[in-house]
């Protein structure tokens, strides 16, 4: 994970433009910066960037999932509140549900960020 892959896949991520273009420079984006794994390769696939109805009219281009017109912020957004599922738990025993909502929320609120 180099620097300038980091700063490729952060301008990706926050990309204005056509939404094909957009997806495929992101999933370059990704696999340069998160590498080639495949989990990294499957997850790509599933993402895109696409126009979304937003709440009071308007769209917005997103990152979503391909299968359906969910926004990634708004999947992190409902699963906020939920509890800590177990493979977290026993990896970070420490945290509590205070924790898991904070991290919940902030990625919510960098994914947001990232919406042009």
């Amino acid at each position: 994970m180099s620097g300038e892959a980091k700063r490729n896949f952060l301008a990706a991520a926050g990309a204005q433009g056509d939404p094909e273009a957009l997806t495929e420079t992101f999933r370059e984006a990704l696999q340069a910066f998160g590498s080639n794994t495949e989990d990294n390769v499957a997850a790509a696939q599933r993402v895109v960037f696409k126009a979304l109805q937003r709440d009071g009219g308007g769209t917005a281009t997103a990152l979503a999932l391909n299968s359906t017109n969910a926004s990634l912020a708004d999947v992190l957004n409902a699963a906020e509140g939920t509890e800590i599922p177990d493979s977290v738990r026993d990896a970070f025993p420490e945290l509590d549900q205070e924790d898991w909502d904070a991290v919940l929320r902030v990625a919510t609120l960098v994914l947001i960020a990232l919406e042009p």
